[in-house]
């Protein structure tokens, strides 16, 4: 890191860090959501065999609904793709396609 950065990094203000929404994700699926999940073995299994960034993306998408049915409708959009061995369509790269390096 430059100087520059080193002195901004220690001259931060522990009040102002995590205040920033995407700070504030989740990591885990609520409890009652995660038991839910857990309940079918095959599709735990599936979604704890997923890379960190797919599991994090995923579960903002179920928890950031408004609505309560939305959320329920996301849940059990997971639960039945994992329990498949599938990935949610939007969370995935199309075929074939690359990272530009």
């Amino acid at each position: 890191m430059t100087p520059a950065g080193l002195a901004a990094y220690h001259a931060r203000r522990e009040n102002r860090s995590g205040i920033y929404s995407y700070e504030q994700r989740p990591e885990a699926l609520p409890d009652d959501m995660e038991q839910r999940v857990r309940a079918d073995a095959g599709a735990w299994t599936h979604f704890q065999a997923q890379p960190a960034s797919y599991r994090r993306a995923v579960i903002w998408w179920v928890v950031s609904a408004k609505q309560a049915p939305t959320r329920e409708r996301r849940l059990a959009t997971l639960i039945e793709h994992c329990a498949a061995g599938k990935h949610i369509a939007q969370f995935t790269r199309p075929a074939g396609s690359t990272i530009a390096r």
